[in-house]
Formats: structure tokens, C-alpha cells, sequence
């Protein structure tokens, strides 16, 4: 799966509504200085402007490809969950 496709599926999980009103979407301490340096080799590789807040797909992007692959089959197997009880309560 794409990690534009995954990131998409990361975000809606976090408006259900079981997740709380200060749900932390992301994953990482961005303020880390190895997650900063990182994210400024993202911004740079991708033409974001480093001095700018990332948009959450850009964020959500960066932080997945920062996780290895059997981390990533569980952020996947995590997201088809919630998608199930999802398509569970709509009427």
C-alpha cells in the first residue's frame, strides 16, 4: 500500500468518537532533535518550507515512513479495525 493511501486511512481514525477531544494525531515528538533533523530532510526532499507547520498529511506521511515495514502491517491491520466498526454503525 502507498504511504499517501495509508496516511489518509491513519487520519480518519482519529474523529471517532471514542477518541478523546485532545486525541494527539501524531505519532512523533517532532521537537526531538533526530525526528527534527529527519523531518527537516523530509521537508527539503518534498519542497515543504521548513519554517512552517507541515499539513497533516504531509506529518502523517513523514512519520509513517519513518516506521518499518511489520510496523506499518499493524498501523494497516489498526486502520482496517476501525474502518470494520466504522461501516459497522452507519445505519
Amino acid at each position: 500500500m502507498e504511504v499517501n493511501e495509508l496516511a489518509d486511512r491513519v487520519f480518519a481514525t482519529t474523529d471517532l468518537p471514542d477518541r478523546s477531544i485532545k486525541c494527539n494525531y501524531y505519532m512523533f515528538n517532532i521537537s526531538h532533535p533526530v525526528i527534527a533533523a529527519l523531518k527537516d530532510r523530509f521537508c527539503e526532499k518534498n519542497n515543504i518550507r521548513k519554517n512552517i507547520p507541515m499539513g497533516d498529511q504531509e506529518r502523517t506521511v513523514f512519520e509513517l515512513q519513518l516506521l518499518n515495514s511489520g510496523v506499518l502491517k499493524e498501523v494497516l491491520k489498526f486502520c482496517e479495525q476501525n474502518e470494520a466498526r466504522r461501516a459497522e454503525d452507519k445505519p
